[in-house]
């Protein structure tokens, strides 16, 4: 339902992949109604269109003078097909097996050259890995993460396992393998931690990657020496 995005939104998520195992819940119409509500919306969003042409034109943002790009996949949509001429619809990077897995890779690879030496942060979200495996990164993840680290894409943030799994470098990519949904609140309530990890980008500037954890905010920033962009705000 739209009344869940826009209290989403409310509360201050202001970052949005679309591209999940749920896309296809409700069909192509439900797919792309979703798609034409987020459109409207102004917030960063990725993986669902409403055309080939809306897919194809990835944004370039920019935030205190830093610009960036964010791109989103999924591993798949539960066994619903989407139907034929609607790939555009949802980004499905296949992993039902290694053929179709490695032939989308033509199409990361160019969604990712047609921004990369436009911004100076590439981030990427992948909607990957096997459900409750805490700590455990699967196959596809492990090639996915060094594939889209070998292309340049600085942040990768990973969702789908629904339990925490490692955060790591690959050379100079940070990858948020998977976070869990549940139990911020109670585990944060009297707790606010910072998280400050040294990122060197291959352009010869450095920024921190700030999480901030609060009873009210969880936020995540690109922090530079002078300037910070505000990625997620949210309850």
């Amino acid at each position: 339902p739209d009344e869940i995005a826009l209290n989403m939104m409310g509360v201050g998520f202001n970052v949005i992949s679309l591209a999940t195992n749920h896309t296809m819940d409700k069909g192509i119409t439900g797919a792309l109604n979703n798609a034409k509500f987020f459109k409207s919306k102004d917030v960063v969003k990725a993986g669902n269109y409403v055309s080939q042409e809306d897919r194809n034109n990835i944004p370039i943002y920019s935030e205190n003078g830093i610009t960036y790009a964010f791109l989103n996949y999924t591993y798949g949509t539960n066994g619903i097909p989407v139907p034929n001429g609607y790939s555009y619809a949802v980004n499905v990077w296949p992993m039902e097996n290694w053929t179709a897995y490695s032939n989308y890779k033509a199409q990361v690879k160019k969604d990712i050259e047609q921004v990369r030496d436009k911004v100076d942060v590439v981030m990427v979200a992948m909607h990957w890995g096997t459900e409750y495996q805490v700590g455990y990164t699967n196959s596809y993840q492990q090639d996915a993460a060094k594939y889209l680290a070998s292309l340049g894409v600085d942040v990768i943030i990973g969702t789908h396992p629904h339990v925490v799994q490692p955060i790591t470098f690959i050379d100079d990519t940070l990858v948020y393998i998977g976070k869990t949904q549940s139990g911020f609140k109670k585990r944060f309530q009297q707790h606010k931690t910072k998280i400050y990890i040294w990122i060197k980008r291959i352009r010869h500037q450095q920024y921190f990657y700030e999480n901030t954890f609060t009873l009210n905010k969880l936020k995540m920033s690109i922090k530079s020496s002078k300037k910070t962009i505000p990625i997620i705000n949210a309850l």
